[in-house]
């Protein structure tokens, strides 16, 4: 134990009990920066790998979307008039199909399945006209991506992308 009668053990005690409280106080200002500096690095990182990956799905989703409005621009002029000929050309679409791994799927003009690929005879007939893709579709009169929702088919969530076939008689 020092004895503290001495001014010169006094002052070494003062002087080094300050420089303890100065050493700590340097060491948790610096940890608070480096802490604060790390944190906000990491949230920079992990906010510009996110942008870049919503980006890339944004992209995808577009090509997507726009291959599907293309195939859909080729369409024989009785694609819709005809179960066979809409159900024929929609399983030769083979390129296309790669692209959607839900499938793809041809509603009539009361949102009625007329045609599937792959086959989905069982769905055949079956209105979709409550889906807002379809309500959406059909108010605009333009392609639409839906908001994702689960499929009545596979349970899994989905996002279903439009386009309009054009009939014989509206092509006029």
């Amino acid at each position: 134990m020092i004895k503290l009668d001495s001014i010169r053990n006094k002052l070494v005690v003062a002087v080094s009990l300050f420089i303890a409280v100065l050493l700590v106080t340097i060491a948790a200002g610096t940890y608070a920066y480096f802490k604060h500096t790390t944190q906000k690095l990491i949230f920079d990182q992990q906010f510009s790998l996110i942008t870049n990956v919503a980006k890339g799905l944004d992209d995808k989703i577009l090509t997507a979307h726009n291959a599907l409005i293309a195939v859909s621009k080729v369409a024989p002029v009785d694609v819709v008039d005809n179960l066979q000929v809409t159900q024929k050309w929609l399983v030769n679409r083979v390129g296309i199909s790669s692209i959607f791994s839900h499938g793809l799927y041809v509603l009539n003009a009361t949102g009625k399945l007329i045609a599937s690929s792959p086959l989905e005879s069982k769905l055949h007939g079956l209105s979709y006209a409550h889906r807002h893709y379809f309500i959406n579709t059909v108010k605009s009169n333009r392609p639409q991506i839906s908001m994702p929702f689960i499929s009545s088919v596979s349970g899994h969530p989905v996002v279903m992308m439009t386009s309009l076939l054009y009939s014989l008689h509206s092509r006029g």
